[in-house]
């Protein structure tokens, strides 16, 4: 809102509404696990940490957030969590990304990346997942509404408001693991999202 008045907009037009994608929340069918389950085949029994991943176009390297995520996660057995890959953007580095991605998966049991994820179905894995790890701007946004333990790797989120639920790490694998497994201790209740509560439509 800051920044629209900035530019000269009159104070009368400009609404702080909150993130439209929030209302998913509240207005649409969030599938439990069974169905998760079912249409993504993860086991249920397992943890499940959830990854959401882009190339950072600003960096001189935009896949290196990816490629240290992926280092950490091949530390972590294949029997003691799932892990399930968001697909990456369509920025400059995505088809590097993606391609790592694959190979990470088709080399484990647990390990799935799917090409399309409605936004009931994120809202869903954000519900079942033990946390969610990455540098997508659901890491900020979503996660603090289930609460969902949430690491952001990097700067492309930089400068943008942070719930309690988000813990901000380099990207490094040490880092990466060290800050995942804080994550998993942080005290959620009476999380504010920073990003609205669902209503963003009606206020619109």
């Amino acid at each position: 809102r800051r920044r629209v008045l900035a530019m000269g907009e009159e104070a009368w037009r400009v609404h702080r509404v909150g993130a439209a994608s929030l209302d998913h929340l509240v207005s649409s069918s969030i599938p439990d696990e069974e169905a998760l389950s079912n249409d993504l085949g993860f086991d249920p029994v397992i943890p499940m940490i959830l990854a959401a991943i882009h190339p950072v176009t600003l960096a001189m390297d935009p896949g290196h957030d990816a490629r240290s995520l992926l280092e950490a996660l091949e530390r972590i057995p294949d029997e003691t969590n799932s892990i399930m890959f968001a697909f990456p953007n369509a920025d400059e580095g995505s088809f590097e990304i993606r391609n790592a991605v694959s190979r990470f998966v088709s080399g484990r049991r647990n390990a799935f990346m799917h090409t399309n994820l409605p936004p009931e179905t994120w809202l869903g894995l954000l519900h079942r997942c033990d946390l969610v790890v990455g540098n997508s701007s659901s890491v900020l946004m979503e996660s603090p509404s289930i609460p969902t333990p949430a690491v952001c790797i990097g700067e492309r989120q930089a400068g943008r408001e942070r719930a309690c639920n988000v813990i901000d790490v380099e990207p490094d694998a040490e880092s990466i693991l060290t800050a995942m497994e804080r994550a998993r201790t942080l005290e959620l209740d009476d999380i504010a999202n920073p990003y609205g509560d669902g209503h963003a439509s009606a206020r619109i």
